[in-house]
């Protein structure tokens, strides 16, 4: 494996005196889980590395939590197990201290999952299932190079991946400064030849303002939110070489990804999809996920004869899995289902508008009305009955929302998801802008 900042190579002989240090702090007392902040790339990025040399589980969190939230973390971790790398000093690493990596079937990693629906869980992620999702990764890609640039937060699995795959694939990864716009774009520019996983947001603003750097990219695996059909038209006519991707947390990132631009998202070799009755997405895969970490107890993931639900809705048409959103977003207004994603992309068409989030209302007619809320972009002079009379042209009447909202921002996570329970909260106490 090879890790660069500022084009020079991380040493190896850093990484084994951090697990060195590492392996003193815990030496005689019973810690599990080894806590980093994930406040500087390159730090961070040794920090992880050196725990797969060492005896404790890396769990990476935000270094910007508000105190209240990165107790909530915390408290799902079981009492007095953990240490912070902060804790640690390098002055413990012995230089004769032999490093090996752990037994690749135990749990090698924490992950908190996105949060967009709730408190985000501890998932549990062995060495075993990381490998096997590096190894199909790297089977499926049509990839001239195998170089990333580390371009997604590391205490996400979309992050944390790209440094799991590295290690076991003994690919290079580059880092940049910071996840800033300009300094994705600067590393992107100093390599000739180099692939990145970017959500959406970081994309658009790639290609608004650093558009000569597409020349640059063998791959852009898109993911963490959906592209519109229109804009990912558009990106491919533009010769930007997007891959959209889908994965989750609980399968250490990736469970289908396009094999060609626009060529339809298919299934990674080491998974089974199964389709629910209801349209349920269910999986079995090597790279699944032992469990959660709640409130202190470790909860093993529920399986139906190996397959586990991943709480999204889909379907599989000539190999390709099309996902419709999660189930719990689903939208049931007066017997009729209703898509999320299906709303939102047809927003997202309209060209001024840059962000959309379709949530059900409770309604003691209709059960639930959808609502939609967006925001435009900036000078845009569009409005909302615009924006109506365009959807009566692209949906079912039935499909067409009943309640309108026009906000200054969409709540998102830090990976680009919408936050639709804090969003269904803000528009129930919003009277809507047109109705």
């Amino acid at each position: 494996m090879n890790f660069f900042y500022s084009n020079k190579k991380i040493e190896e002989k850093d990484i084994f005196k951090i697990s060195s240090a590492i392996a003193r702090a815990s030496l005689n007392i019973e810690k599990q889980f080894l806590i980093i902040k994930d406040s500087n790339l390159l730090e961070t990025t040794k920090w992880i590395l050196a725990s797969f040399y060492s005896s404790l589980v890396a769990v990476v969190i935000p270094n910007d939590l508000p105190e209240i939230y990165e107790q909530q973390l915390i408290n799902q971790l079981p009492k007095n197990s953990f240490l912070f790398s902060k804790e640690i000093s390098l002055d413990l690493a012995a230089q004769n201290f032999k490093t090996e990596s752990k037994n690749i079937n135990e749990i090698w990693a924490l992950i908190f999952s996105s949060g967009s629906s709730g408190i985000p869980r501890a998932t549990a992620l062995s060495g075993l299932a990381l490998r096997e999702s590096a190894l199909a990764h790297k089977n499926h890609l049509p990839l001239k190079n195998n170089i990333w640039l580390l371009s997604l937060p590391l205490f996400h699995i979309s992050g944390f991946s790209i440094i799991s795959r590295a290690f076991f694939l003994n690919s290079s990864v580059c880092i940049p400064k910071s996840l800033r716009t300009q300094d994705l774009a600067d590393e992107i520019r100093s390599n000739e030849c180099i692939s990145a996983s970017l959500v959406p947001y970081n994309l658009s603003q790639l290609r608004t303002n650093y558009s000569n750097i597409k020349q640059n990219l063998d791959c852009i695996l898109v993911g963490g939110a959906s592209l519109s059909k229109t804009y990912a038209n558009e990106l491919v006519n533009e010769n930007w070489p997007i891959y959209r991707t889908y994965g989750a947390t609980e399968t250490c990132s990736q469970i289908a990804t396009e094999k060609a631009p626009l060529g339809g998202m298919i299934p990674l070799n080491h998974m089974k999809i199964k389709i629910q009755p209801d349209h349920e997405i269910c999986i079995s895969s090597p790279s699944l996920s032992r469990g959660y970490f709640q409130s202190g107890k470790f909860v093993p993931l529920t399986l139906d004869q190996s397959f586990f639900s991943i709480g999204d809705l889909g379907e599989i048409k000539n190999n390709e899995l099309l996902v419709h959103g999660r189930k719990s977003d689903l939208i049931i207004s007066g017997g009729l289902n209703i898509y999320p994603s299906e709303i939102e992309s047809i927003a997202k068409d309209f060209d001024p508008v840059e962000e959309a989030v379709a949530i059900g209302l409770e309604d003691s007619t209709w059960g639930q009305v959808l609502a939609l809320a967006v925001k435009f972009k900036p000078n845009s002079q569009s409005n909302l009955v615009e924006l109506r009379d365009f959807f009566t042209q692209k949906i079912d009447k039935r499909k067409i929302p009943k309640k309108w909202y026009q906000l200054e921002e969409i709540l998102k996570t830090s990976s680009g998801k919408i936050r639709r329970i804090p969003t269904k909260h803000l528009l129930k106490n919003k009277l809507p802008n047109l109705e």
